[in-house]
């Protein structure tokens, strides 16, 4: 018989083993519970409305627009009737009795096309597939690099979770660029990290793309005199613009502005069909929560919300310009939900932008109890609010992920309010330099 000296390692060893076994079920139960939600939308939409209605259907538009490229000239993919014509070979892969209402134009620079356009020879459903494992590679490296930084967790199951996440999902499923997007804030970022001002500057002006996500940043970058990095945001624009010169013409760049102004040139009464109660912006919020109120009194509350949530900016941002600090994250992640808020067409994937300075943040040691209950709510809160929608609005999926970002940034102001901005006197090498201190860069 064993002692009870004998007995007590095989006992510890025991309880270890169990709560490795709890773990590893938690994680997978997490998985399953992520997955579930794209999962289920991806086979309802198959079967009721096939391919390009809604799945795929951001996808359907650059096909269509890249073969209008090609045929008709660059400037025509900013013509309704021709992207019409393009696209009506996918109506062949809609569900039986689903027709697309109307066509909304592709608002993206030239540049943009010449990126979709090799993509596009494998054919619609070709170029769907390759142009969604190529966002879902640069997403994955962009997560993985993160990663690296978070101590005590599986970078394979960390990746998995983050990839699942339905912001995530939910841009890859209608074809939207969310990893290049995704990707070049992540690379803008580590460049900010080390200050490499120029190089960031470059990076982040991939996002010019989508220039919704970008304005607050811009902002910060004003405050804080960050001419380097608005000098590469500024060479960046540049580019778009001197290319779409040579390339399209003044008619054609006149054409292109027009399409993205033709977006947000009304509170839900706009040029082109859109939903605006399904966005996490303000303009979501009020258009799902306050379906009745009018175009004129709509745009007034939502000049005055934005007006209010980019005030601010900075108290986020007091103190010295100092990326080495932890601090600097939490900044970076309080801005991106500014950005959210006052976007004015900004869906649920734009919510994937939050990964970059999350992961930093959920990084950091030691862990703050509100990071681990924040990370779980932003998290399992959409799958949730799918399968059990609380009756808070038209669209409660997006509404409530709007009140979690409403949420967040008044913690987020509130925590950076009381605590001490960095400044270069009071900067501790010791807890920012060290390599025992500091966070693991990522590559």
């Amino acid at each position: 018989m064993l002692s009870k000296d004998d007995a007590a390692p095989i006992t510890t060893l025991s309880r270890q083993s169990l709560i490795r076994a709890i773990r590893t079920a938690a994680c997978w139960l997490a998985l399953l519970l992520l997955a579930s939600q794209p999962v289920i939308i991806v086979i309802a939409h198959l079967h009721y409305t096939g391919l390009f209605f809604y799945l795929g259907i951001d996808w359907a538009m650059f096909w269509a627009a890249a073969r209008a490229f090609v045929s008709d000239g660059p400037a025509s993919v900013y013509d309704l009737e021709v992207l019409h014509r393009h696209l009506m070979p996918t109506y062949a892969y809609y569900g039986e009795g689903v027709t697309l209402e109307q066509v909304n134009p592709v608002p993206y620079p030239p540049l943009f096309q010449l990126l979709v356009l090799p993509f596009s020879l494998a054919g619609p459903v070709g170029g769907f597939v390759l142009w969604t494992l190529a966002n879902v590679a640069l997403l994955g490296v962009a997560i993985a690099g993160l990663a690296r930084r978070v101590q005590g967790s599986s970078r394979a199951i960390t990746v998995a979770a983050l990839l699942l996440w339905w912001p995530v999902p939910s841009g890859l499923l209608v074809g939207q660029p969310i990893g290049l997007l995704v990707f070049a804030f992540y690379r803008g970022y580590l460049a900010l990290e080390r200050r490499d001002d120029l190089r960031a500057g470059c990076w982040l002006g991939v996002l010019l793309l989508k220039p919704q996500y970008l304005a607050p940043l811009v902002l910060v970058l004003l405050f804080k005199r960050r001419w380097a990095t608005l000098g590469g945001l500024t060479a960046a624009g540049c580019v778009i613009l001197a290319s779409s010169f040579l390339i399209m013409g003044l008619d054609g760049v006149v054409a292109y502005v027009s399409t993205v102004l033709g977006y947000a040139d009304g509170f839900v009464l706009t040029r082109y069909k859109m939903t605006p109660e399904t966005m996490i912006s303000w303009r979501g919020l009020l258009a799902a929560t306050v379906p009745g109120l009018g175009e004129r009194e709509g745009q007034a509350l939502l000049a005055l919300l934005s007006l209010a949530t980019l005030a601010l900016l900075p108290r986020i941002w007091r103190g010295h310009w100092a990326p080495e600090s932890p601090r600097f994250a939490a900044q970076v992640l309080a801005t991106m939900f500014v950005t959210l808020l006052v976007g004015y067409d900004v869906h649920p994937h734009g919510a994937a932008f939050l990964l970059v300075p999350g992961l930093a943040v959920h990084a950091q040691q030691p862990r703050a109890w509100w990071v681990k209950v924040g990370t779980g709510l932003m998290l399992f809160l959409p799958p949730i609010t799918s399968f059990f929608p609380p009756p808070i609005s038209t669209e409660p999926g997006p509404s409530t992920f709007a009140w979690c970002i409403i949420l967040a940034l008044a913690f987020f102001v509130w925590h950076l309010g009381r605590e001490r901005p960095a400044t270069e006197s009071t900067r501790d090498p010791a807890r920012y330099d060290g390599t025992a201190a500091s966070i693991p860069p990522a590559t």
